[in-house]
């Protein structure tokens, strides 16, 4: 039997191994948490303003984007989600972690989870679906479920905005 010669395999280099996850420090997650606490207050305040000037679509997008980012901030508090401690930038992994932290309370503070995905939902109608109106009374609505929604969470994990200096 005779042996064929083949040219040697083109052996590649390993790819350069992630560094190690940093996790957060509890002061650095604190100002975070305070970060994603004040972007919601700002988008809360422009979504009600816009539902007063009857801008219906940015009513119900900035309600939507001032709950996620008190969701955020809400999962920040608790701990994050991943190996670092932070929370992901998109949309469903945080209402789905949220979703689970609200699932076992008693009463509407249970049901924040929902209103979030609804809230979602709405914002993605508005935002995308061509032929879809939003009526002023569903934004004045959205705006007032963003409220509460935030209120609620402020209460039962102690949100607030720092003192200003």
């Amino acid at each position: 039997m005779i042996r064929r010669k083949y040219p040697p395999k083109n052996k590649k280099t390993n790819k350069p191994r992630n560094p190690p996850i940093q996790k957060l420090s509890d002061a650095d997650r604190q100002i975070k948490v305070e970060q994603e606490y004040q972007k919601a207050m700002i988008l809360l305040g422009q979504s009600e303003k816009a539902a007063t000037c009857e801008i219906p679509d940015l009513c119900i997008h900035g309600a939507y984007y001032a709950m996620i980012h008190c969701a955020r901030a809400v999962i920040l508090k608790t701990g994050g989600m991943s190996k670092s401690g932070d929370v992901p930038n998109t949309h469903r992994p945080v209402i789905e972690r949220f979703s689970k932290l609200v699932a076992s309370e008693p009463g509407d503070f249970g049901k924040l989870g929902m209103t979030l995905f609804v809230a979602f939902e709405g914002r993605e109608a508005a935002d995308y679906t061509t032929g879809f109106v939003t009526s002023p009374k569903q934004a004045t609505a959205a705006a007032a479920e963003a409220r509460k929604f935030i209120t609620l969470c402020a209460n039962k994990w102690g949100l607030e905005l720092p003192a200003a200096e």
